[in-house]
């Protein structure tokens, strides 16, 4: 996919007549954000087999007959080494169960868009996470491509600063139980994203994005980012580097035109902000609960998105102090915010 400017056509938007129920279908959109705390069997004091917690996001998807289009996730294990020689996980152990239990759940058909990931030494171990993209293949295809001469390599911290392509942490050791199941990862799983030099003085990114299609309509595509930030504390935190090299890798990957002037929609953002969405004056909020939140953005499209069903998950009373359930019911230390959306078409009229 070549970096190729889209020029934005002039003049102002407003919203068009209704859609037919063919097109509504289409191009509805639904997504799952989860910070799922890695492959741990305890999560702040609360033991709970990492297995036990996925199963019960599969349970909610075939009790509610939900099957999202993409899930984001956070804290994403790629694998955990400790030493001398033992994987806990192996390579993408946990995202070939999770999906494994969503496809029986759901009869969906779903892929590894890509595993974003760093490596975390603990002592003697060794920790490598991420976030992660995963999607329905029945409804959407992805189309993130770079050359290969550009693409930077998935180990270690990133080498080179600013907007970058970047390859998937490999599924090279699978865990015998998933030992065919590493063909689920798209290619070399490519992703865009912005590495910033920290206030800690090490380079570091906390920000995938993809473009996507339509299944129905090759192409219509859309571009959604990911995010796990960490920024600063006090009163220049909307400065803090990871908020700017978010903005960059925003702006630069939706710059990059498709087959069409306009995408089908605008860039979707969604994550663990671990803080507010504030520092993004151009995405509106769709849901959020604490510091996990859905939001899009008001750049131009064909077509914008409108929520029609949200929730903030597992949910249930009385919550657990720090947790989005009852202590029985945990997916994890965070609320997974599930939105559907339903297009609305945009239509753009020549300036006066």
């Amino acid at each position: 996919m070549g970096l190729v400017v889209a020029l934005s056509a002039g003049g102002c938007q407003q919203v068009g007549e209704g859609l037919s129920q063919i097109e509504r279908d289409r191009y509805q959109l639904s997504l799952l954000p989860l910070n799922i705390a890695g492959t741990q069997d305890e999560v702040w004091g609360i033991k709970v087999p990492w297995r036990d917690r996925y199963a019960r996001v599969a349970t909610w998807l075939k009790d509610s007959k939900t099957a999202p289009d993409l899930f984001l996730l956070q804290e994403m294990y790629a694998r955990k080494f400790f030493w001398p020689a033992s994987l806990r996980p192996h390579d993408h152990e946990g995202l070939h169960y999770l999906i494994k239990i969503v496809d029986d759940a759901t009869g969906g058909s779903y892929r590894i868009g890509y595993l974003a990931t760093r490596g975390t030494q603990m002592g003697i171990n060794h920790l490598t996470s991420g976030v992660a993209l995963i999607y329905n293949s029945k409804r959407l295809r992805n189309i993130t491509r770079a050359p290969a001469a550009q693409l930077q390599p998935a180990e270690g911290a990133p080498t080179i600063l600013g907007f970058h392509a970047r390859k998937s942490w490999p599924c090279t050791d699978p865990h015998p139980e998933y030992a065919d199941s590493c063909s689920l990862l798209d290619g070399e799983g490519v992703f865009y994203t912005s590495s910033f030099k920290g206030d800690d003085g090490r380079n570091n990114f906390e920000a995938a994005g993809a473009r996507l299609v339509f299944v129905e309509d090759p192409a219509a595509h859309f571009d959604v980012f990911n995010v796990h930030l960490h920024p600063r504390s006090g009163t220049d935190y909307l400065q803090s580097p990871t908020y700017i090299a978010t903005r960059d890798l925003i702006g630069n990957l939706t710059a990059v035109s498709g087959e069409r002037d306009r995408p089908v929609y605008p860039p979707i953002l969604a994550g663990d902000f671990n803080g507010g969405t504030e520092a993004f004056s151009n995405f509106v909020v769709s849901r959020a609960d604490g510091v996990d939140a859905v939001a899009t953005g008001t750049h131009e499209a064909a077509y914008r998105l409108e929520t029609s069903q949200s929730d903030a998950l597992p949910g249930g009373e009385p919550r657990e102090p720090g947790f989005c359930a009852p202590r029985d019911r945990i997916w994890s230390d965070h609320c997974a915010i599930f939105v559907q959306f339903h297009p609305v078409r945009v239509a753009t009229t020549p300036s006066s």
